[in-house]
This record gives C-alpha cells, sequence and structure tokens, in this order.
C-alpha cells in the first residue's frame, strides 16, 4: 500500500473498469488526475480535458510579477508529463456535458469538446465515459 492506498484495479473484470473524464487541468483537475492514476491502477482510462497546453503554479506568480522569478520558472507545459503517466489528455474546451446520454446516442455519458489548438486528428470529439 502506497501514500494514496491501495490500488484496485487488481481482479477486477473488462466491464468494471472506470474512464474518468476531469474537465480542466488547473491546481485541483492536474492533482485529482495524477491522484486517480496511481490510485485507480492502469487499467482504468483518466482524461483530462483543459484549454490550456501548459499549468501555472499561482504561488509562485507573485515573484513573477516583481521580477524575482521568470515566467519560465512557473508555467511547465502538460503534455509531457501526461503522456508518461499514461493520462489521455486533450487540449480543447468542453462545450456539453451529458452525464446520463441522451435520446440520439444509446451510449451513455459523455463530454463534447472543441480543440483550443490545432490537431488534425481530433477535430471535435467526444469522450464516452463509460
Amino acid at each position: 500500500m502506497g501514500a494514496v492506498g491501495p490500488r484496485i484495479d487488481a481482479g477486477i473484470e473488462r466491464s468494471d473498469l472506470a474512464r474518468v473524464v476531469i474537465l480542466g487541468a488547473g491546481f485541483s483537475g492536474h492533482t485529482a488526475a495524477l491522484f486517480l492514476t496511481r490510485r485507480l491502477g492502469r487499467s482504468h482510462d483518466v482524461v483530462v480535458v483543459s484549454p490550456n497546453s501548459n499549468w501555472n503554479w499561482i504561488p509562485s506568480n507573485i515573484w513573477v510579477g516583481v521580477g524575482k522569478m521568470s515566467p519560465a520558472k512557473v508555467v511547465f507545459p502538460l503534455a509531457p508529463i501526461y503522456r508518461r503517466k499514461k493520462i489521455d489528455f486533450r487540449q480543447a474546451r468542453a462545450v456539453a456535458l451529458r452525464p446520463e446520454g441522451d435520446a440520439d446516442n444509446a451510449r451513455g455519458p459523455w463530454t463534447w469538446s472543441t480543440p483550443t489548438r490545432r490537431e488534425p486528428r481530433r477535430p471535435n470529439a467526444s469522450v464516452t465515459t463509460t
């Protein structure tokens, strides 16, 4: 058992696996994604949808404002970290959340997003959360 408790992916069926979609990669979203990846294990999916490609360590912004730190010291790109942690990162703006699904689509809960940067592989995308 680690600092976050036991992993819960041992001995479960594929139909019992989770896909967690986290909207936003700010302080809470980023922390939740890293925590859930450790806690749930690799057999579950963690997806982060955020319009920003970088994470900003907000408590240190005051030092940037007074010239004691450079902006490069308090901002870092999210994609390399999420790639290393096997977290599916979608740089996009969530525009719809359907936790109960909808009448037109029987696939269950889903989230619709619009990319905030050019990415030919993912124009508009939905993430099914089941």
